[in-house]
C-alpha cells in the first residue's frame, strides 16, 4: 500500500487575506513558506485563515511562530483564524500560545 505524500497549499482570498489547506507537517512546511514569502512576505496587514487545515504537527507551531515574527520584524502585523486545536494545544505546553496573534 502506498500513501500519498502530504500536501499544503496557500490560496488569497483578497484584502490581505489568504487560506492554509492541507498537512501542515514537516514535509510540507519549508515548501509552503516559500510560497508565502513571495506572496505576503513584505505585507503590512495579513489574515492567515486555518479552517482547511486537516493535520499538523509541530513543524505547524514552528511554521506559524516564524510567518508571525517575520511580519514583526517587517512592521507589519499578522493575525490567525481558525487555529487548529492540536497547533494550540502544542504552543500551551510549549507555553508560547500569546506569541501566536489570532484575529
Amino acid at each position: 500500500m502506498t500513501t500519498a505524500a502530504p500536501t499544503a497549499k496557500l490560496t488569497e482570498l483578497g484584502a490581505g487575506r489568504y487560506a492554509v489547506e492541507g498537512e501542515l507537517v514537516f514535509g510540507t512546511v519549508t515548501p509552503l513558506d516559500r510560497i508565502a514569502r513571495k506572496a505576503f512576505g513584505r505585507a503590512k496587514d495579513v489574515e492567515i485563515v486555518l479552517a482547511g487545515v486537516t493535520r499538523c504537527d509541530s513543524a505547524a507551531l514552528a511554521l506559524l511562530l516564524e510567518w508571525a515574527g517575520r511580519a514583526h520584524r517587517n512592521g507589519g502585523v499578522l493575525r490567525y483564524r481558525s487555529l487548529p486545536e492540536s497547533v494550540l494545544a502544542i504552543a500551551a505546553i510549549s507555553e508560547v500560545e500569546d506569541l501566536l496573534p489570532r484575529a
